[in-house]
């Protein structure tokens, strides 16, 4: 599974599902960057 799978637009049909793929790679992000976090959180206070 690639997460650059969705980025590569070929032609404007492909465009949707590059803005779709484009929002989950942005929500992945964010929860990794926030797991990140916590364990940071995590390593520090225990």
């Amino acid at each position: 599974m690639s997460l650059m799978r969705p980025f590569c637009v070929h032609n404007d049909q492909h465009l949707f599902a590059t803005q779709q793929g484009s929002i989950l790679y942005l929500l992945l992000y964010d929860l990794e960057r926030i797991l990140i976090m916590e364990a940071e959180y995590f390593v520090v206070f225990e």
